[in-house]
């Protein structure tokens, strides 16, 4: 009988007290036994620590501090001993057969480099989170199908340009094909949208990424502004006049507006940039505006994301270097 491969489990924690017991209660349950699970703190302040303690079969790394989503997953990734790493969120419940059955698909193909599952939120209106993240001209980000009543119309296996976060699973070998300086997901980062310039990454050396949409996950979702461009500009806008924030949000929200900026100047390329410049320029404007008169606190991450604009011209100029993909052949999932 052929050996299954392991897989290792990362789950990064960040005070994660409500639902890190039920996400590891679900791994538990699996019907695929080869595994690890590898749980990364980042120096949780309430009872994290102490339910996890209740775990022995984990393997723990502890933070004195906050490293972030991408620099913990790193941790983990290379903590971890398996040819196949899935990230998953504290958030994040798997059903019983859901790992089995994404293993199982990316085993199909050697060209995979990413795989993700459908995932629904929790409860019974079988509310769709995400099925995979496609693009459009803009470089705007979406969670397809997010919001949407799951009536089966994403039950079809599909070439996906990227996977959320959330759940995602990931081939070793193109994990180390891609990594630069040692990193895996982008540690400047730190968290939103990291997983998608890991995937873009993956697309141009030449890696593919699937929807697996037997593979059923639950996602919590801590913040509904993790990727906020899934709403219609103008819907957002009238959702964030007439909603008090979070104080968490406006982290949220610097970090999308630097982060969205860098994921471009790393991967993309000027031709497509140029091809589609009115469909960026007026998104930006769009956004540039909202900001100024909505959110103008998010003009403080400006001098972070120019400090480092040195740092992802590097970055950039590696990524080219490496391509095995021209960035035009991903052309075709930039539409709207």
């Amino acid at each position: 009988m052929k050996k299954l491969p392991l897989l290792s489990i990362i789950v990064v924690t960040y005070n994660s007290e409500g639902v890190i017991s039920s996400c590891l209660n679900h791994i538990k349950k699996q019907n695929y036994n080869s595994y690890e699970a590898i749980v990364v703190d980042n120096a949780s302040s309430d009872t994290t620590l102490r339910i996890l303690s209740n775990y022995s079969w984990i393997k723990l790394i502890k933070n004195a501090k906050n490293l972030g989503f991408s620099k913990a997953n790193n941790q983990g990734i290379q903590q971890a001993s398996g040819d196949f790493i899935l990230l998953l969120n504290p958030d994040a419940f798997a059903t019983s057969s859901s790992l089995k059955t994404l293993i199982y698909y990316i085993q199909s193909d050697s060209s995979l480099g990413f795989v993700c599952p459908k995932l629904l939120k929790p409860g019974k209106k079988h509310i769709i989170d995400s099925t995979g993240i496609q693009a459009t001209p803009e470089r705007r980000f979406f969670d397809r199908g997010r919001l949407e009543i799951d009536k089966s119309q994403y039950d079809k296996q599909t070439n996906i340009f990227a996977g959320c976060g959330a759940a995602l699973l990931l081939r070793k070998k193109a994990l180390e094909d891609i990594k630069i300086d040692k990193e895996y997901l982008d540690e400047d980062f730190f968290a939103y949208l990291e997983d998608v310039d890991l995937c873009w990454r993956m697309r141009l050396r030449g890696w593919k990424g699937a929807y697996c949409p037997k593979a059923l996950v639950y996602h919590q979702r801590g913040h509904d502004l993790a990727r906020h461009d899934t709403l219609p500009f103008f819907t957002f806008l009238r959702q964030r006049l007439f909603r008090l924030k979070k104080p968490s949000d406006s982290f949220i929200r610097r970090l999308s507006f630097r982060n969205s900026f860098w994921i471009l100047l790393k991967n993309d390329s000027l031709c497509g940039i140029s091809l589609d410049f009115f469909h960026i320029s007026f998104y930006w404007c769009k956004r540039l505006i909202y900001i100024l008169f909505i959110e103008p606190y998010v003009f403080l991450e400006f001098p972070v994301l120019i400090r480092r604009i040195p740092r992802m011209l590097k970055k950039r100029k590696l990524i080219i270097k490496s391509r095995l993909v021209q960035p035009l052949e991903l052309r075709k999932f930039f539409k709207s």
